[in-house]
């Protein structure tokens, strides 16, 4: 939430005295969910694919959300938005179940369970459904020869070098060990990268960094 006062009056008034559903689960989604209550909302919805206790934000920001009174519907997607022609009135959705339980956390993964349909009376809907790194990618790089850990993500030393010379690797890409993947540890990562990606093309040193 912005300590900006102007755009925090701004933002209360697009969810003051309102009924909020946040789409997603992870950090965004949580924030913004408990910033709607502090500014106003009568009642917030968090409707996440994952499980409550698959979804990816900390868990000190999910605890805030329960002590906030955001309600939860895990679980489960929007089917339908509705609205009146001006604005947004409610939207329907159904709860979910894995295809494969401890597959992946993917809409690929997930089917409709029936007779477990569900609507919401809301007046605001936020989209905070964040992303992540593609598969394809990910085994492309091993394919490449590049090693990989925890989560099907690639090893890399402390200057971001992976097992594959010249190739260099940071964010939701590496198996940093991180609590949270957030965009400020994706930024230093790639700074960290770039310092070493920048030494290893101009090092005259024999066989590059060492």
């Amino acid at each position: 939430m912005s300590n900006d006062p102007k755009l925090r009056a701004k933002a209360a008034k697009l969810v003051a005295g309102k009924n909020v559903a946040v789409i997603g689960g992870g950090s965004v989604a949580i924030d913004a969910a408990v910033s709607a209550k502090k500014l106003g909302a009568v009642k917030v919805y968090v409707i996440s694919l994952e499980g409550l206790d698959e979804l990816p934000a900390d868990s000190e920001e999910i605890e805030l959300a329960h002590k906030s009174n955001i309600i939860f519907k895990p679980q489960s997607r929007v089917t339908n938005i509705k609205g009146d022609g001006k604005k947004i009135t409610g939207i329907d959705g159904v709860e979910t179940e894995w295809i494969k339980k401890g597959g992946p956390l993917a809409p690929a993964n997930a089917r409709d369970v029936k007779g477990c349909e569900f609507s919401l009376k809301i007046d605001a809907l936020i989209h905070a459904i964040g992303s992540r790194v593609e598969d394809s990618a990910l085994e492309t790089l091993k394919g490449a020869g590049v090693k990989t850990g925890d989560g099907n993500r690639t090893l890399v030393d402390g200057t971001y070098r992976t097992s594959v010379k010249g190739v260099f690797a940071g964010g939701d890409m590496i198996a940093s060990g991180r609590k949270l993947n957030t965009v400020a540890a994706a930024v230093y990562d790639g700074k960290t990268a770039a310092m070493a990606i920048h030494n290893f093309l101009t090092s005259t040193k024999k066989g590059g960094i060492k």
